[in-house]
């Protein structure tokens, strides 16, 4: 057994324990009000037939026992109070005792009977012993209880719509959606939907697209501002660097940024089409394929970069090494074509003031 089965089987132990011994003390505390109760209740029946023979049905007198009675209630209530205890069941007998005489505390003691019943008990203690193993469920019989309750994903449903194209064809109620959950869970992949959504040609949608604009623009300022202090990891991994061009170029053109962090963010995104470009034909055979193999984004961000930069004769080999991953993904990219000179593998990164 692991360390952590071995763990959470002690605090499903310890946990199971406990809620036994709260089961234990909930039945004797039942047991206690019980008997109190019931000698209260019957003790003032006593008096009330007592006095009925000797003195007929003195009124002072009989109330006299009465408050008598509902005194040692009150002083037993206040007890449990202060001892931290359950006072339902006093209470109850305190209130039925105000309207039926000695039958409140003696059916307030019956009930107390019943609370502490032996089979209650058992029910209380595998109630604990079943939320004390909530801490230690195997994945497994976790995944099964999310798919049995509806939680897990459908593998029968159709693909979702991209957000783009929601935005540009779905339903009023679509982009509602959409936009909500740019607002709440913001990313830089959602800045080309939130564009879109600003030149829509309702006026509903823009507005709140505007409004979802205006409340992310802070969260652009902190990614724009994670973004920079990647920049040390990434100039000797153009694959990295790839990466963090395309989400660089992403919140530049989003508008969101100041005019001085935008100029900032294009000075960076060059010098980081300069690392992609030195790798392009230097990177290992690895790298090479996790350069050709990136998501669609980045696969558009490096052919673009490679046409701005006249590298015509590298676009077409990635996109001939790109059709030949796809096609087989567990192959070897094994040339290249030629390495450039030494000049160009010394490439670095340096953050503009």
């Amino acid at each position: 057994m692991s360390t952590a089965q071995s763990t959470g089987q002690t605090e499903a132990d310890s946990t199971g324990s406990t809620g036994t011994t709260v089961a234990a003390s909930l039945a004797g505390s039942s047991a206690r009000t019980a008997t109190r109760l019931l000698i209260i209740g019957i003790t003032e029946l006593a008096a009330i037939l007592v006095v009925r023979l000797l003195l007929g049905w003195n009124v002072p007198v009989l109330l006299l026992v009465h408050a008598i009675a509902l005194t040692a209630i009150i002083h037993y209530l206040r007890k449990l109070e202060t001892d931290g205890d359950d006072i339902s069941l006093p209470l109850l007998a305190l209130i039925a005792g105000l309207a039926a005489g000695p039958i409140g505390p003696i059916g307030a003691g019956l009930i107390a009977i019943r609370s502490a019943a032996p089979s209650d008990a058992d029910l209380l203690k595998q109630w604990y012993e079943r939320i004390s193993l909530s801490t230690s469920v195997d994945p497994v019989t976790r995944h099964c209880d999310n798919v049995g309750v509806g939680r897990g994903m459908n593998l029968t449903a159709p693909s979702p719509a991209s957000f783009l194209a929601a935005i540009e064809s779905g339903t009023m109620v679509e982009r509602q959606t959409i936009l909500g959950i740019v607002a709440r869970r913001f990313h830089a992949d959602y800045v080309p939907a939130l564009q879109a959504a600003l030149k829509s040609s309702e006026p509903v949608i823009r507005v709140q697209a505007a409004a979802v604009a205006a409340h992310v623009r802070p969260e652009v300022a902190q990614l724009f501002k994670a973004a920079i202090t990647e920049l040390p990891q990434v100039s000797a991994d153009p694959a990295r660097a790839l990466g963090l061009m395309q989400r660089l170029e992403a919140l530049t053109a989003s508008g969101l940024l100041d005019e001085s962090e935008r100029r900032r963010g294009l000075e960076i995104v060059a010098r980081l089409g300069d690392v992609v470009l030195s790798g392009v034909r230097t990177v290992q055979l690895s790298k090479r394929a996790a350069l050709l193999a990136s998501n669609l984004a980045e696969r558009a961000t490096l052919e673009a970069l490679l046409i701005s930069r006249d590298r015509f004769a590298d676009l077409r080999t990635q996109r001939s090494a790109g059709r030949a991953l796809s096609r087989r993904p567990a192959a070897r990219i094994r040339r290249l074509g030629q390495s450039p000179t030494p000049a160009a593998r010394q490439t670095s990164l340096e953050v503009p003031a």
